[in-house]
């Protein structure tokens, strides 16, 4: 009996300590999170007192959001600290770090959603898209390869329409500093510049030329209102993302 007692006193400890380390973590996130609301204009977010909260910063014209995900892997919670900022791109591509994920079960499923893998492209990930030589065109861009290596730290990148994501699995409060956010923000925005300024340099479609300059970006077409929202993007790198250990 007395063992018994005993594990149960140790199982609450380690409850109450991990509880205790939780609520202190989202308390420093929060303060980190205020401490940017002062450099950049934005808004604080949290869903209850026992999430971790959610920032939107407007940079460089470009609302940002930066937040917190939950994704469970065989009965096992991870979190990822998510970036996403809005970009002019209308076809889907997803980044995958190699050797950062284990294999995945739903090949098809996720083939079906994004595309199959396009080959011979990029040392450090792999890239599925449902266009592969569009993709393939943007990626070999001098810019937007220069801009992808400040991104390295980050294992996991969707392109969506009009949206950039990037994740990687959250390694504690260093990096929700005001200085670290802005770092990466930064880097987000300029390979997300990149992609649009090569999204320009390639061949205009012909209903472009008939357009107000700027008006229609290549590749995008006048009246495409199909957006894929955040919901969809989280789900899509929730289904792929299962981290090695």
């Amino acid at each position: 009996m007395q063992v018994v007692i005993f594990i149960i006193l140790i199982a609450v400890a380690l409850i109450g300590s991990a509880l205790f380390y939780n609520s202190q973590d989202r308390r420093l996130v929060r303060r980190n999170f205020v401490s940017l609301m002062k450099r950049e204009p934005g808004t604080l977010k949290a869903s209850n007192p026992f999430a971790y909260p959610a920032a939107e910063i407007l940079h460089n014209g470009r609302k940002v959001s930066v937040a917190f995900h939950i994704h469970e892997v065989n009965r096992t919670s991870f979190l990822n600290l998510v970036y996403r900022v809005p970009v002019q791109w209308d076809s889907t591509f997803l980044m995958l770090k190699k050797d950062f994920f284990k294999p995945i079960r739903t090949e098809e499923k996720l083939a079906r959603e994004v595309g199959g893998i396009v080959p011979e492209l990029g040392e450090n990930y792999v890239v599925r898209a449902k266009d592969g030589e569009k993709i393939r065109a943007l990626l070999k861009n001098g810019e937007v390869r220069g801009t992808l290596k400040g991104l390295e730290g980050f294992p996991n990148i969707l392109v969506d329409s009009q949206m950039l994501m990037v994740s990687k699995p959250y390694d504690g409060t260093k990096e929700t500093t005001p200085e670290k956010i802005m770092e990466n923000v930064d880097r987000i925005g300029q390979f997300a510049s990149a992609m649009e300024v090569a999204a320009g340099s390639m061949v205009r479609p012909a209903s472009c030329s008939i357009m107000p300059r700027g008006a229609c970006l290549p590749g995008i077409q006048a009246g495409n209102s199909r957006v894929m929202g955040p919901g969809w993007a989280t789900g899509i790198v929730s289904r792929t993302r299962t981290m090695r250990r």
